[in-house]
């Protein structure tokens, strides 16, 4: 519902408990979400959005009256902090206050309703107080949505009620409201409430009776044949086409109502993941590389190296340097293996330790080079003209040359400052290259984010080589996706990605591509039809200022649902 209001233009700026209401009808009434993908039988619930503007409302002891007061429009225990302070607030004062409520209800009560504070005063400074139930603890997912949801600052909340939707749909899987609410109301039957009217066969309109006027000097045999039942046939067919166009009619409209709101609500989403959750992912690797990549400790070891590469002591000081990365960062990110190549290519270090790649010589990998793909390692001659990468680079994806599993890696460079010295200029060169490595199939970050019956699919359109020549549309994530086999989309959905230009064209948006009816690339023929939209990842790889940096440098997010 916010999102509508949103999509509308709107704010309705008295989000709380009591303006929502949970009304039970017929789920063959009711035109199922987007994001569910099987057909819901029997009595379903639908949360409903009340007053929509300023209500007046007070039911208890607490102050929730809905006020003008020094310009703040709003129910004060709900509020947003940018909301006591101006009338000129956006969908985010909603979500503010959407979060409150989830709070109220997972609490009991509205955050700092016991606070010593004003309530305008608690909403601007004090943290929202922790959930604490001695029966079932809040899941910190949950809680740290709901944080997110009551960020102080509009612009640190979520942007749009569909990322809330999106982020709370996994905490909602395997509950059923309207079971719920049966059993809240003593377990009273809707069905009998819902049944449409149906003749009994006792009126005695339901059939058409007429008294014979010819033997009473009235109608004639003909007539009354034709009156008294070729014209009931002719009413009866023309009822039955009738009813016909109407339900093909009335099937179109849903399904057009149901395809815009899958365009709205799968854009949303796809967007959400392209422009925030990857390069937020994306963003914190490099942040990490480039951070230990300047570790003073790091330069002496490697610029050591490269002077003396078989200096033992060296090789196991830089092991034990960078067995620690793995238990500084684990929790942060999913990595399958952290590496340091030397200015040649050597790789010589490597945690968790690889005896089949340490000390091997990878200079043909894109990873160190920045080339775009693999390079061929047998060629001495373009060994020697190739150097180490000089900006942060995201790979192509290859075979691990030890686990065969594909791989993309993040590298930064290893840069040594020299100072100026008598008068000369400091000069700066790379020693060496910082990376870490992940399984393509390990982009968990998009089902956590975008899960809530929705399934989304990570596609690179770069060339890789995975298969030893160079093709396009390999499949990065894809909750089917099998570990040790390239999947790719098919010819015919990757022409229509390259018509949209999503890579090019300026101010592309999501909802232009809108897909309806096609087959999921993995299931190719034999699965449902889906509704789709892609997003390309947006993501300056290099420094914004820096020429060759992109901003869709080849990943596009498609998330789709299933049409039936």
């Amino acid at each position: 519902g916010l999102q509508y209001i949103h999509k509308h233009g709107m704010v309705h700026r008295d989000i709380k408990p009591s303006n929502l209401m949970v009304a039970l009808v017929d789920g063959d009434q009711v035109v199922s979400d987007s994001t569910l993908t099987q057909s819901i039988e029997g009595p379903r619930a639908v949360v409903k959005i009340l007053d929509l503007g300023l209500a007046l409302l007070a039911d208890d002891n607490q102050e929730r009256l809905t006020r003008l007061d020094h310009k703040a429009m709003g129910t004060g225990m709900y509020m947003s902090p940018e909301q006591w302070r101006t009338t000129t607030v956006d969908i985010r004062a909603d979500i503010y206050s959407l979060g409150c409520t989830l709070y109220h209800l997972l609490a009991g009560n509205p955050p700092f309703f016991d606070s010593d504070l004003r309530p305008e005063k608690a909403h601007e400074k004090a943290p929202a107080p922790p959930i604490r139930s001695s029966t079932q603890p809040i899941p910190k997912g949950l809680w740290d949505v709901l944080r997110k949801m009551l960020q102080k600052r509009p612009e640190d909340r979520y942007a749009t009620p569909a990322e809330v939707s999106a982020a709370l749909a996994p905490f909602a899987e395997g509950n059923h409201l309207a079971g719920l609410v049966l059993s809240s109301t003593g377990g009273e039957t809707l069905r009998e409430h819902l049944l449409p009217t149906k003749p009994d066969g006792t009126s005695k309109t339901d059939t058409w009776k007429s008294r014979s006027r010819f033997a009473s000097g009235g109608m004639r045999p003909s007539r009354r044949l034709l009156v008294g039942k070729l014209l009931p046939l002719a009413l009866i067919s023309l009822f039955l086409g009738g009813a016909a166009w109407l339900l093909v009619s009335s099937s179109e409209q849903n399904e057009a109502r149901r395809a815009e709101e899958a365009r709205t609500t799968l854009a949303s989403f796809a967007k959400s993941a392209a422009i925030r959750d990857l390069p937020q992912e994306l963003g914190k690797r490099f942040d990490v590389l480039t951070k230990e990549a300047a570790d003073p400790k790091l330069i002496e070891l490697v610029s050591g190296l490269n002077a003396t590469p078989d200096d033992g002591q060296l090789l196991m000081q830089l092991k034990e340097w960078i067995v620690h990365l793995p238990d500084r960062y684990e929790q942060q990110m999913s990595v399958d293996s952290w590496f340091v190549q030397n200015v040649t290519g050597v790789q010589v270090a490597r945690s968790p330790k690889d005896d089949d790649s340490y000390l091997k010589d990878y200079w043909y990998r894109d990873y160190f080079h920045g080339e775009g793909r693999d390079l061929d390692k047998q060629d001495q001659e373009l060994k020697r003209q190739t150097k180490p990468i000089e900006r942060k680079h995201l790979s192509a994806v290859y075979s691990s040359s030890t686990s065969h599993l594909l791989k993309v890696a993040f590298s930064v460079p290893i840069w040594k400052e020299t100072p100026a010295v008598d008068g000369g200029k400091a000069t700066r060169k790379v020693i060496g290259v910082l990376a870490m490595s992940m399984n393509v199939n390990d982009f968990t970050v998009l089902d956590k984010s975008l899960s809530g019956g929705n399934e989304v699919v990570l596609i690179d359109l770069r060339n890789d080589y995975v298969e030893g020549v160079p093709k396009r549309g390999l499949i990065l994530h894809h909750p089917r996706l099998e570990k040790d086999k390239p999947s790719r989309v098919g010819q015919e959905f990757l022409a229509r990605i390259d018509e949209a230009q999503p890579l090019t064209r300026p101010n592309f948006d999501g909802k232009d591509f809108f897909q309806s009816g096609y087959r999921d690339p993995i299931a190719g023929e034999k699965g449902p039809k889906y509704w789709g939209v892609f997003e390309p990842v947006r993501y300056k790889i290099g420094d914004p200022a820096e020429e060759g940096a992109s901003d869709r440098f080849g990943w596009l997010v498609l998330v789709q649902t299933p049409m039936e």
